[in-house]
């Protein structure tokens, strides 16, 4: 210990007496431990950390997958069976997609709240139990039972300030009496990582079983029975599934496929690859920082050879000398590492804006001690990383040669291995720089994708009616009207209308349908897939979509008018092709749904994200629709549109006070749909420019460690007539091995690696040759630049002055 306490102190005298190289090695190894540590802080609760929940490994999700309408859904009379045939799973349980925004008068006042329902197996598959209370028995999803409703611990808190007594509370939901009977711990959060303040029984009756019209479409979770895999448990659902196809052919293609996978694994699917990614690019940097760090210890190492050997020859053993030398690298570990735990800490406070809010569990990110002990391990790993190659070094030290006077000791061995280290720098530099590159051109391509809707100076608010005191469509009706009257008045406004969704998200609903003229073979056969919307007169002109042909919808066309459609090109093409879709009639399945009439079609416009084409597509007129959830309103200003959403939520809140309105620019939620992109080609930016950063110093030091080795050399060639210029082309062709082999290793590299990203991309191929090329061509300039300096310092110098010194 007192050996060991001996060399702690010796190491921390010897960084004190050099500060330039401790700040060097420290902040270096910081920044590529700080953004290691950053991004484990995101990995950790968001993949890496287990469900809150009882035996989290074995909750799955269970669904069926339909391709042609990219729907992921457990259809109700498919969770009957699978509940009563399978012997793999102690429980399955379901809730419908989407939250319920409903009116909550609890005694005190109303106030608004989200709800789901849950079939009564939901919370023994979780094996959560409320806190107070008790979860849903079987027998109240029957239609006939009482209602009743289990509160968040939230809620329970806000509303009725944690008292117990709200067990057996009436309260009113929407109107509708239901009795409290439970409260859910302050811990659960639901699968969908969605804040839900409410949960209510899922009306389980029979007829909402039947494959046909009242056929529901669920989410579905199960937990395994113990020791069942996953392979046992879709063999075993597979069974059933088949029959299920065989019996309904008319409804399931062949294409549909059975999906059961770990729930949390279901959970960050949309996320997963993107931060795996960056987790690799943020490796790439540590190793380049380490790669940095060994250059620093090396060059520190080739100007203590005297004195190592001097120790040597004194009787200094080497395992003595290389335990020194380790001191010293686990000393610039930790230092790096506290350093880089604080840059960590400050870049996730930097970063809370641009993380998508919409990532699983990414309330939970934080700088806590599991964070800071992975700190910690990363820092020794890195230390014995670097630690190696001044170490290496040491041991091949000749004591004879090094003892020598003018000798430099084994300069051509450290320097072979110098540009290893530069050669692997460039390689890993390469790969991020590469990749940037691509999500960067991807980025811009997304951001400037043609819309087929002009969303510059428009304004939307979203206008929720569920939960409100407008239950009644009529209701409904007179409210959209008088905010189009009121929304006319505010200055500088061009146009409004109403639908009671927008584009480019694909959430108007999928509807199927049939076409008058091309009766189905036979009754109930399944027809063709389109997206719907209910739109308002006047959508059109005020969104920006072209009328290419027929007429828009004008104020006739009420709910008692016959039924009339307009719809995109791309439903033309597919199910009109060569034909004139004006006057044909489509309609859906169901026998009682009226045929409408096509009058129009428009431009298409981005419909199912922004990545996907424009989908086929049918607008109906708001008025003809039956039921209203979150109509938005959509407002064409000729004026500041900022100005224009100050007015605007004036005029709502004037309307009605209590209406709960969102207000704001229509690029701005676009802007929200590319916050994942954003945020990943942002890391991956900075953490490719923190290489180049930290090649170019390798370089740098790489070609000084060079001049000063080589300065007799140098002056004896300027002495002997040598132009300025042959000693720069002498230095610059130093550096062009380690640069070439480490372009052709990181080209490799990336071809190797870029394809990992291919999910990522849009309207770019991993391999593009252009970027690839322009990566290279940047870090090539920067590395020439890097060398550039110290060999024009080299070139500038006096011989007669450079000899006599040395």
């Amino acid at each position: 210990m007192r050996d060991f306490l001996f060399e702690v102190r010796y190491a921390a005298r010897t960084l004190r007496l050099n500060p330039g190289f401790a700040a060097v090695a420290i902040v270096t190894l910081a920044l590529g431990i700080g953004g290691t540590t950053a991004i484990f802080s995101v990995l950790d609760p968001v993949l890496i950390r287990p469900l809150p929940y009882a035996e989290p490994d074995r909750l799955v999700s269970v669904a069926s997958y339909f391709p042609s309408i990219k729907l992921e859904t457990l259809a109700s009379a498919d969770f009957a069976q699978f509940a009563r045939e399978s012997h793999t799973f102690a429980s399955l349980a379901v809730y419908p997609h989407g939250l319920d925004t409903l009116k909550l008068d609890a005694g005190g006042g109303s106030v608004r709240a989200t709800a789901t329902r849950l079939s009564p197996s939901f919370f023994p598959t979780l094996e959560v139990q409320p806190v107070l209370g008790r979860a849903f028995r079987d027998d109240e999803s029957r239609p006939e039972a009482a209602n009743v409703a289990i509160v968040s611990f939230g809620l329970w808190q806000r509303v009725f300030g944690g008292d117990a007594a709200v067990v057996g509370k009436r309260i009113a939901l929407d109107g509708e009496p239901y009795t409290v009977i439970g409260v859910m711990p302050a811990t659960f959060r639901f699968p969908e990582e969605e804040k839900v303040d409410l949960f209510t029984p899922l009306p389980m009756d029979d007829a909402r079983l039947q494959h046909g019209e009242n056929m529901r479409m669920w989410r579905g979770i199960g937990r395994l029975k113990p020791g069942v895999t996953l392979a046992e448990a879709h063999a075993d659902l597979e069974t059933i599934f088949a029959r299920i196809r065989a019996k309904y052919q008319w409804f399931y293609r062949n294409d549909v496929q059975l999906r059961i996978v770990p729930l949390h694994l279901h959970q960050v699917r949309d996320v997963r690859t993107g931060l795996l990614i960056l987790t690799g690019a943020v490796g790439f940097v540590l190793l380049i920082a380490c790669a940095n760090v060994a250059h620093v210890m090396l060059a520190r190492a080739a100007g203590r050879a005297k004195e190592i050997a001097v120790r040597a020859a004194l009787g200094a053993g080497r395992l003595r000398m290389v335990r020194q030398l380790f001191t010293e690298s686990v000393l610039i570990g930790v230092l790096g590492g506290g350093c880089g735990s604080w840059f960590a800490f400050a870049g996730l406070r930097a970063a809370a804006h641009v993380l998508p809010a919409d990532i699983p569990h990414i309330d939970e990110v934080a700088v806590n001690l599991r964070v800071l002990v992975f700190a910690g391990l990363v820092s020794i790993a890195a230390s014995a990383l670097f630690g190696l190659a001044p170490v290496l070094a040491a041991l091949r030290t000749n004591l004879i040669e090094t003892l020598k006077p003018g000798s430099s000791g084994r300069a051509g061995s450290r320097h072979s291995f110098r540009g290893a280290l530069l050669t692997a720098e460039i390689a890993f530099s390469m790969v991020l720089l590469a990749g940037a590159a691509l999500l960067m051109e991807s980025l811009w391509r997304l951001e400037n994708v043609p819309l087929g809707f002009q969303a510059e100076r428009v304004v939307v608010a979203s206008i929720p009616v569920q939960g409100t005191s407008y239950a009644k469509r009529a209701q409904q009706g007179e409210l959209l009207n008088a905010v189009l009257e009121r929304a006319a008045r505010i200055p500088g406004v061009v146009s409004a209308a109403v639908a009671d969704s927008l584009p480019p998200e694909g959430n108007g609903g999928i509807q199927t349908f049939s076409r008058e003229d091309r009766p189905l073979p036979e009754p109930g056969h399944r027809g063709d897939n389109m997206i719907r919307r209910g739109v308002s007169p006047g959508y059109f002109r005020t969104m920006g979509i072209p009328l290419l042909r027929g007429r828009d919808f004008t104020a006739d066309d009420t709910e008692h008018a016959p039924g009339v459609m307009i719809v995109n090109q791309a439903l033309v093409r597919r199910y009109f092709p060569g034909e004139d879709p004006i006057g044909k009639r489509i309609g859906g399945l169901r026998p009682d749904l009226t045929w409408k009439t096509i009058v129009g079609v428009v431009g298409d416009e981005k419909n199912d994200g922004i990545r996907p084409a424009s989908q086929p597509e049918a607008y109906s007129p708001l008025t003809q629709e039956p039921e209203l959830e979150v109509p938005a309103l959509i407002v064409r200003t000729a004026a500041n549109p900022r100005d224009t959403v100050v007015l605007l939520r004036s005029e709502l809140r004037n309307l009605d006070k209590k209406l709960p309105v969102t207000v704001q620019p229509m690029p701005d939620q676009l802007a929200e749909l590319l916050a994942r992109p954003r945020f990943q080609t942002i890391m991956m930016a900075i953490f490719s420019a923190l290489a180049l950063a930290m090649a170019a110093v390798g370089v740098y030091g790489v070609a000084s460690w060079s001049v000063a080795q080589r300065t007799r050399e140098i002056g004896v060639r300027m002495a002997l007539g040598a132009a300025p210029g042959d000693v720069l082309r002498l230095v610059l062709r130093g550096a062009l091995g380690p640069l070439g082999f480490g372009l052709a290793a990181g080209t490799m590299g990336a071809l190797a690696t870029t394809r990992y990203l291919e999910s990522q991309l849009f309207g770019i191929k991993p391999n593009d040759s252009l970027t690839l090329a322009a990566a290279g061509c940047v870090l090539a300039a920067t590395a020439l630049l890097a060398t550039y300096i110290p060999a024009r310092r080299a070139a500038r110098a006096n011989p007669a002055v450079t000899l006599r010194s040395e």
